[in-house]
Parts: structure tokens; C-alpha cells; sequence
């Protein structure tokens, strides 16, 4: 009896709604991220579950990158917009942008407008820039009839699995971005940099370190950036930057056909002494995305915070409607 008491004083209390109200669990096989976490009740209130869970929800971030938030009733916009404000995170204007997004509540936007037979491919959002987001949130309104994923692939991982040549070449040279940018191929200048004035825009490349060169109205762009960096809270090593997403082998044949040259091309990637990406290295960097990415289906009202320096996205095709928000901080 002596020893039972003993033990019952010893045992950490566990909160009623850790221990029956919700549930985490893996969402792949293949790998440990994103864990999610599911509301066993309806109507349970994230916000609340957050802060009475910060610290498993710091080390979670920290071990696995992203947690998904499945059944906690965030449905609409103004169910997301409403989160996000509670959150008190500092929120990041979307400028230097890459892909056409509209807002539709503060610091609340749509995922991306690219059209739906497009799929887009791996990035960790603005990495080409210097003031990258920590986190992004995702929130699933409308989930696509089919298709429609946001695969994930770790960071880490993807470094881990690219040879060590294209590894030690990236380490020691960066990476070497240009990018055209003209109204008939993409965003233009003003959409892109949130700006009216081409003052503004030259004031905007001064500050981040880009150099810029008008033809007219088109305008060249050119700036270089690491390839790998070290994260801010663990220290690990990562693979940071757009060489795979802006390079030219991402774009399909049907869109290289309309170019003159590849000087048109609204985005390339080089290495940072200006050489170029082979098509092998370039196809290496694939297969390491590949090795290292988890796709999930959405789920209405599904609420997905990834830490953007470990955890890079995508989009998967679609058919049918689909919506998702994302926030940036």
C-alpha cells in the first residue's frame, strides 16, 4: 500500500485534454513530420490548447518542423484571421514576391493563384531574399476534389541526401539569382515590390544588396545569396535558397518553346561565381527533395504552422475548387 501511495505522489499530472481530448499522431510512414495534432472534441479552442501546450509545441517545431492542427474548427477566413491575431507573432508584409497572391485579411493571404494544372515546385518562401519569414501558416477552407497537396520536404534532410560535390560547390560559392522581370512574362515590377514609382523599386534593390538595370520598362535583376546557412535556435546545418525552384530546368518545355532566349527567362539560378546548374546536379537536388518530402491530403479546416527554414512546401496539381490561406511571419 506504502509503495502505491509513493507512486501515485510521483506521477506527473496530465491535462485533461492532452490526455483524452486530443490526440498526436505521424502523419507518414516515411517520415516523423509534420506531427499532427487532433481534437478529439469539436470546437476545442487551438488557441488555448497552444498556450497550455507551448513548451511540447516549441520542441515539436524544433524536432519535427511543422505541426498539423486537424478538427479544431478554424473553417473560414474569418475563423483563420481571428487565429492569426491572437497569436501576437510579428507579421511580414509579402514584398519581393515571386507568384501572384492576393490578401483577404490582415496579414492573411491566399496561398498562390498559379493556375491549378501547374505544379509548383519546392521552396522555403522568400529564402532568395534577406529577411526570409521565420513561420508560415497554412489553413485549408476548401480542399481540391482532387489533388491539390502541399508535400513537405525537411530541410535537413534534403541536405543530407544531395552528393557532397554539389554540396561543397553551394557551401563555397552561394548561389547567383537573376531574374526579369517584365509585364508579358510573370508580375511586374510594381506587383512585385508593392511600389508605384521605379525610384521606389531602385530604393528597394539599394537597401537588399541587388543589382538592377533598366531596359526600358523591363527590368534586370541580379543578387547572390547562400546556399546553405545554419538555423537561428538548433544549429543544424540546412539547405536554404532557390537555386532548384528558379532554375531554368523547373520550367516546362511548353514555356521555354515561347522564349527568344534564356535571357527572357523571368527567374535562373547559378552558382554564386556565375557558372552554371547542369542539368545532372540539377536532377540530383530533385531526387534529394524527393527522398525528403511527405504529402498529405487536406482536410477542411486544417491549420498547418511550418517553420520555413527547416521545412520547405510545394503544390501538387488540382481539379476542383481549392482554397488555402496562408500567413507570414
Amino acid at each position: 500500500m506504502k509503495n502505491s501511495l509513493e507512486k501515485l505522489k510521483a506521477a506527473k499530472a496530465v491535462p485533461l485534454e492532452e490526455k483524452s481530448l486530443t490526440e498526436v499522431k505521424r502523419v507518414s510512414d516515411k517520415h516523423s513530420f509534420p506531427i499532427m495534432v487532433q481534437s478529439n472534441l469539436s470546437g476545442l479552442n487551438l488557441e488555448q490548447w497552444i498556450a497550455n501546450n507551448k513548451s511540447f509545441c516549441d520542441d515539436s517545431m524544433k524536432k519535427h518542423g511543422a505541426i498539423l492542427f486537424r478538427n479544431f474548427n478554424i473553417n473560414s477566413v474569418e475563423d483563420f484571421s481571428e487565429f492569426v491575431k491572437t497569436l501576437g507573432l510579428q507579421a511580414q508584409k509579402y514584398t519581393n514576391r515571386t507568384s501572384p497572391r492576393y490578401s483577404v485579411a490582415e496579414n492573411v493571404y491566399t496561398s498562390t493563384t498559379q493556375p491549378k494544372t501547374e505544379i509548383i515546385h519546392f521552396h522555403s518562401e522568400n529564402s532568395y531574399s534577406q529577411t526570409p519569414p521565420d513561420k508560415l501558416i497554412f489553413c485549408c477552407i476548401i480542399p481540391a476534389q482532387i489533388g491539390g497537396e502541399t508535400p513537405l520536404a525537411d530541410n535537413r534532410l534534403v541536405l543530407n541526401n544531395i552528393p557532397e560535390s554539389i554540396k561543397s560547390k553551394f557551401r563555397n560559392l552561394g548561389v547567383l539569382y537573376k531574374r526579369r522581370v517584365s509585364d508579358e512574362l510573370g508580375l511586374g515590377w510594381n506587383e512585385i515590390f508593392q511600389v508605384q514609382t521605379k525610384e521606389e523599386v531602385e530604393e528597394q534593390c539599394k537597401k537588399n544588396n541587388i543589382q538592377f538595370h533598366w531596359i526600358g520598362d523591363i527590368l534586370d535583376l541580379s543578387w547572390k545569396g547562400p546556399a546553405i546557412v545554419n538555423h537561428a535556435l538548433t544549429g543544424e546545418e540546412i539547405w536554404f535558397n532557390h537555386a532548384f525552384f528558379f532554375n531554368k530546368f523547373s520550367y516546362s518545355e511548353d514555356f521555354l518553346s515561347i522564349l527568344d532566349s534564356e535571357d527572357d527567362l523571368p527567374f535562373s539560378t547559378f552558382y554564386g561565381d556565375g557558372s552554371s546548374i547542369s542539368r545532372e546536379e540539377y536532377d540530383l537536388i530533385k531526387n534529394a527533395y524527393d527522398h525528403s518530402r511527405v504529402d498529405f491530403p487536406w482536410q477542411k479546416g486544417d491549420l498547418l504552422i511550418v517553420d520555413n527554414f527547416l521545412i520547405s512546401h510545394s503544390r501538387n496539381s488540382y481539379d476542383g475548387d481549392r482554397q488555402i490561406l496562408v500567413s507570414i511571419f
